[in-house]
């Protein structure tokens, strides 16, 4: 493995986990959500299952749904505020 996909690793790994807290938190916390979603995601992508171009798809598509997430939800409250003047 080359050091120049480190970055691309890092982001998904990053991108999963935002994922994961929004199905855990969405369904009340249910660690049953996450668990069968991730076995899903197992089966499309890690199996001989999910062979070829699968993988690659199901992988920008889950990156694409977490940007989605990132910016509708906001939680990082980067929000546009008026200025303060005290």
């Amino acid at each position: 493995m080359s050091w120049f996909i480190l970055p691309g690793i890092i982001f998904g790994v990053l991108c999963g986990a935002v994922i994961f807290t929004w199905l855990y938190n969405g369904s009340l916390g249910s660690v049953l959500m996450v668990a069968i979603w991730h076995a899903l995601f197992d089966l499309l992508t890690a199996s001989k299952a999910g062979q070829d171009i699968l993988p690659i798809l199901t992988t920008a598509g889950i990156i694409a749904f977490t940007l989605f997430i990132a910016n509708i939800n906001r939680p990082w409250g980067f929000r546009y505020q008026p200025k303060q003047i005290l």
